[in-house]
Formats: structure tokens, sequence, C-alpha cells
């Protein structure tokens, strides 16, 4: 691997398979194997076509972030038209973060907090323009809820975010409970862009094992005492019911992982699972 700040510099082949050049400990340029032979059969063009075949890494000026990614240039269609192009990611850092961007340690979090994919039109890097652009927007705080930044894990993923536009939102939340779970972070339930609050059938919730009593979990009896298991998943389950407005009782399949959808009253669930207990609360209640 050779150190280089310049893009028409060489690259330096690794094992004779693939080619890499590298500035300050990172990988600025890369060619695959399949780019680095298509670039060598060019003969005196093979640099430019090692440029327009790589793919190109630009670092934040410390070299710590990575900012942009430019994929090798292609043909495809973007803003409607065939044309030439390379695949850009744009990354931008902490925004909103706490503490003035400083953590427990003093040091900046270094979490990608928006990230927008593009067609960068042309061959070079940067292109003439990007174009289609798409943007996801990770979130590490919900509401109050700052854990996210603690636990360098979004809690919200917002794809499309921004006024007037379709932000759909996943959500996962985290247990905070120190008597559940040994206190550790684990994921406890998720919810779908229709269920961001929680609560209903969009949303579905983690039950893990642990190692002391039943009790201590405080979720599920039957996966306390489970040392060997413990923080293992045991089933997730949806974290409410969908009413069924035709039916004034159903019966749920017995099965916890089948994920049948049907009320079956009396011959058990539509993939030959027997039945199991009647759900009638209010007008018909079944699990999705």
């Amino acid at each position: 691997m050779s150190s280089s700040s310049s893009r028409s510099g060489g690259l330096t082949g690794l094992g004779g398979v693939g080619a890499a050049d590298c500035q300050y400990g990172n990988e600025v340029r890369d060619l695959i194997a399949g780019s680095r032979a298509t670039a060598l059969a060019a003969g005196s063009s093979s640099a430019t076509v090692a440029g327009q075949l790589d793919t190109e890494y630009l670092y934040s000026a410390d070299g710590i972030d990575l900012l942009d990614t430019y994929g090798p240039a292609h043909q495809a269609t973007a803003a409607g038209i065939l044309q030439t192009l390379r695949a850009h990611t744009h990354d931008v850092y902490d925004e909103g973060a706490p503490d003035n961007d400083q953590d427990a340690n003093g040091n900046r979090y270094q979490l990608v907090t928006t990230e927008t994919v593009s067609a960068s039109l042309g061959t070079e890097v940067p292109g003439t323009s990007d174009v289609d652009g798409r943007t996801t927007q990770n979130d590490y705080n919900n509401g109050s809820d700052n854990t996210g930044w603690t636990l360098h894990t979004p809690l919200q993923t917002i794809t499309d975010p921004g006024t007037g536009n379709l932000k759909v939102t996943h959500t996962t939340v985290y247990n905070e409970n120190s008597s559940l779970y040994g206190g550790q972070s684990l994921p406890i339930e998720s919810r779908l862009p229709s269920n961001t609050a929680g609560g209903g059938a969009g949303a579905t919730k983690y039950i893990y094992y642990t190692a002391g009593a039943n009790g201590a979990n405080g979720a599920d009896s039957a996966c306390g005492n489970k040392p060997a298991w413990a923080d293992l998943t045991r089933k997730t389950e949806p974290a409410g019911w969908r009413r069924w407005a035709s039916r004034s009782s159903s019966r749920q399949c017995c099965s916890p992982c089948c994920g049948c959808r049907f009320p079956e009253a009396t011959r058990g669930c539509a993939r030959g699972h027997p039945s199991g207990t009647d759900k009638t609360e209010g007008s018909g209640l079944h699990g999705l």
C-alpha cells in the first residue's frame, strides 16, 4: 500500500488482486480486481481508466471523519436520463450532539446524523452536480431520551426527513430499567412508521432470557433461570392487538413463531398449527 495525497497517484496492487491508495492511514482509492484488470489492459490510458473505475473516499481535514464516498463511474438513469455517473454517499456527523459534542471521556461522538445518497454526474470527483438525492436522518435522541448518544446507535431512523416530506420513521427503544435484564441496554421494542408511539400492532416487543429467578426479568417468567442463554432473545411479540370487527372471538395459533394473521375457531391456524386460547376481549382481538 502506498501513501499519496494525489488522485492521479499510482495505485499499489494488493497481492496481485486489487489495488489501493492510502493517505494518513486511510484508504482514499481502491480498485476491485476486475476493474484493475480493465485498467491495465488499457495500456497508455491505464491511469485514466483506473481513475474512472475506482472508488474514492474523501475525509475531513483531520483525517477522522469519512465525508464522501464515490463509487466507480458507470452508465445509469438519473434525473430521467441515461448518463455516466458515480454513486455518491455524503455523511454529516454529530448534528445536535449534547455537551458540546463531547462524550463522557471528552471525545467527539463521531456519529453519522445525516446521510445522503445521490448520483454524481460525470466521471470526475466531485462530479458536475448531484441529482436524485435520498436522505436518511439518524436521531440519537427521542424526545427527552438521549440514550442513543451514549449507546452510539440511533433511536430513530427517518427516511426523507424535513417539512412536507415523507418522514418515514423507524424507532427502537432500549432498556433503561436497572432491574430488568441486569440493567443492560438491550433493544426491547421496535416500532414501524405506523406506530411510532408504540403499544400497538405496529410495534414489536423483544423478550430475553435471564440468569436470575423467574420474576427477575419482569416480562415473562418462563425466561428466568437460564444462565446459559442469558441476554439471548427468547421471543418476539406484538406490543398490542388488532381488533377484528367481524368476530366476537377468535382462536390464536399455539405456535408463537407462526405469525399467522387469520383467526380460526376450531381447526387451528392457516399453517396447520392447532388452536390456542380464545381471544375474547372487546369484539375479538388477535395478534399480528
